[in-house]
């Protein structure tokens, strides 16, 4: 009688799990609990460790408008805090699409496009 309770019983279903959750752990992206921060993606290395690079393109924010933008201490506007922060790590690793070099230490001012200064 012992078997059949135990195939009724709910032991089971948590081994089932358990062997699932275990092929799923091999296929996760070591990117996933690897913060980058701000203008910055994960990517894998070639031992597959992952490794933070400043990121190829900022995601598009549908419908935009002005309030999307931010200023930097530079006063200059960016589309996205995305693409300030971008700015700022292309320029550190002197990558070429860094539009000036003090922009490695660019940063955040406010939200919202420049306001003109007087």
């Amino acid at each position: 009688g012992e078997e059949l309770k135990d195939e009724e019983g709910e032991e089971f279903d948590h081994d089932d799990d358990d062997d699932k959750s275990e092929e799923k752990a091999e296929l996760v992206n070591p990117c996933e609990d690897h913060h980058c921060g701000w203008g910055k993606e994960c990517m894998l290395n070639k031992k597959n460790e992952p490794h933070c690079e400043c990121i190829r393109e900022c995601p598009k924010i549908p419908n935009a408008d002005s309030f999307d933008r931010v200023c930097s201490n530079h006063n200059d506007t960016y589309e996205s805090i995305c693409d300030l922060y971008r700015q700022r790590c292309l320029c550190r690793k002197g990558h070429d699409d860094c539009a000036k070099p003090k922009n490695n230490n660019v940063h955040l001012e406010y939200l919202g496009e420049c306001k003109e200064l007087t």
